[in-house]
């Protein structure tokens, strides 16, 4: 699905298999996303060392928190900031132990990303193995990449912001060596993303890429969403 989104290949198909995804593999009552539905368990087929877990476990049919991370980045990048937001939560390990009865529940620390969060039994909703996964970095991607919308392209910092629609607004502020840069999203109309208007001191900038400023200099950068090109120009004008 990345691939498809990425590239802008058949469209239509992609949102089919996203909304699939979502109706399928969202588990609500357990906050997970599996990884498949339903899990292997009577078949005559042997589909390989999947099936010595039992159904819900790891790879036949936990929360397989790579695949959870990369559905979350699949869905920031059609749009939908809600979905995206919502399997970023499942991934959370915080969200996952804000409360003493979800703490026990879960049985994971709060601080680290767990690889597997079991998918069925008793024990759904519980964490797998911690402290060892590549699934910390594709979270972290989700987040800064997929929801805020921040990257670095030739050393450039990029803004296409996917945002949940209820936030409304969002500020991120990087760093490099001593130099800062501050961007204040700002979504009044709750779109979610759109089509980025950046200002710096009340005036237009062109694009949505930014340099980070000189050593030991602060830059802020507001960036707007819009539904439209022409609706960000229209505002632009009417003010200036």
């Amino acid at each position: 699905m990345l691939v498809g989104v990425g590239r802008r290949l058949i469209p239509q198909r992609t949102l089919a298999a996203l909304n699939s995804a979502s109706e399928h593999l969202m588990n609500n009552e357990a906050a997970i996303v599996k990884l498949l539905a339903p899990p292997f368990a009577e078949t005559p087929r042997d589909p390989g060392y999947i099936r010595a877990y039992p159904p819900g476990v790891r790879e036949n049919g936990s929360q397989y928190s790579h695949a959870a991370a990369w559905l979350g980045l699949a869905n920031a990048r059609v749009g939908k900031g809600d979905m995206a937001y919502e399997i970023f939560t499942r991934l959370n390990p915080i969200y996952r132990s804000d409360s003493l009865i979800k703490a026990q529940h879960y049985r994971g620390e709060p601080y680290v990303v767990a690889a597997d969060i079991c998918g069925q039994g008793p024990h759904s909703g519980q964490a797998g193995w911690t402290w060892y996964t590549g699934a910390a970095s594709w979270s972290w991607q989700l987040a800064v990449e997929g929801i805020l919308g921040i990257s670095l392209h030739l050393g450039e910092v990029r803004i296409a912001p996917c945002l949940p629609r209820d936030w409304g607004s969002a500020t991120v502020r990087l760093h490099r060596e001593t130099a800062s840069l501050v961007i204040h999203i700002e979504d009044p109309h709750h779109l979610g993303s759109g089509w980025v208007a950046l200002t710096e001191a009340g005036q237009a900038l062109q694009g949505n890429t930014l340099a980070f400023p000189k050593a030991g200099a602060e830059r802020t950068v507001h960036a707007r969403l819009w539904p439209s090109e022409q609706a960000a120009a229209q505002a632009l004008s009417a003010n200036s």
